[in-house]
């Protein structure tokens, strides 16, 4: 009995020690955001929060954050959007629709295959792609090429939502007089919310954290996102840690609300037959 509660203690300050050492390097953050200059090259304990650093990030003079910021909304919300709705259908083929030759075995492979792949392996062949169509240096860039490497994912993990849907029920609703689509549209996407909404926000983390190739395909302020915006503050004899801070505390707030929102639906789905132990 004592050796149980030894162990149960030792879990427990150990699962404490991973959350604070998970922690604290926000905390830190959202810190040193309210800091002024001084007090953060002292590194002072005690300090006067102060809101300059987000004032001048988001409202002064020649600030391009809002900008940034605008951007990655757009960008990440537009790729969410469309990697949903390609996905689903395309998914719902491969579960559903009777494929000849195997061909479906053999595209899941090709996904998997391009999903293992490390998207900066395809940042050359995007780049010329874009700036031979005059893409290059906008936004629709972005949401193009995020909506392509959010593709297989997406296909491979509502595949697996969809075959956990009774084919019955589908049946039923054909024998009614249902068409395929309305079948897809009314009944098997409505169950699948949970699956949806996990999907939802895989894809908008990738997008909203996307570093490399935002980098790559934008030069300009007007397309920029704001993780390239947060890198611009790593100057070549200064770095705005101040404003940094701001800015990276800013940049995390819509992925906390946006999980804190869905988060109900968020543990269903990755229990409800894509993603399983």
């Amino acid at each position: 009995m004592k050796y149980k509660n030894s162990t149960k203690t030792w879990s427990f300050l150990l699962l404490l020690l991973a959350i604070i050492l998970t922690v604290m390097p926000f905390i830190w953050i959202v810190a040193t955001s309210f800091k002024d200059f001084i007090s953060i090259m002292s590194s002072k304990f005690f300090f006067s929060p102060t809101l300059e650093n987000y004032t001048n990030l988001l409202a002064g003079r020649d600030s391009e954050y809002p900008r940034f910021l605008l951007n990655s909304v757009i960008v990440s919300l537009s790729t969410t959007f469309i990697s949903l709705v390609i996905g689903a259908m395309g998914s719902y083929s491969l579960a559903r629709l009777p494929i000849p030759l195997k061909l479906d075995k053999i595209l899941l492979g090709w996904l998997l295959v391009l999903r293992i792949i490390h998207p900066m392996a395809f940042a050359l062949p995007f780049f010329m792609i874009m700036y031979k169509f005059g893409l290059y240096n906008t936004i629709y860039a972005l949401i193009f090429v995020y909506t392509a490497i959010n593709m297989p994912f997406t296909i491979w993990m509502m595949k697996g939502f969809f075959e956990e849907i009774s084919e019955e029920i589908e049946e039923s609703a054909m024998i009614d007089g249902c068409s395929r689509f309305k079948v897809f549209s009314r009944i098997a996407l409505p169950l699948v919310a949970p699956g949806l909404t996990a999907t939802a926000i895989f894809c908008f983390i990738l997008a909203w954290n996307e570093f490399l190739i935002a980098l790559i395909l934008t030069s300009s302020p007007q397309s920029m996102t704001l993780p390239v915006g947060i890198a611009r503050l790593n100057q070549q004899y200064f770095v705005k840690w101040g404003e940094m801070s701001a800015a990276a505390t800013v940049f995390t707030i819509p992925i906390f609300v946006f999980a804190s929102l869905v988060q109900r639906h968020l543990i269903r789905g990755m229990t409800f037959g894509a993603i399983k132990g």
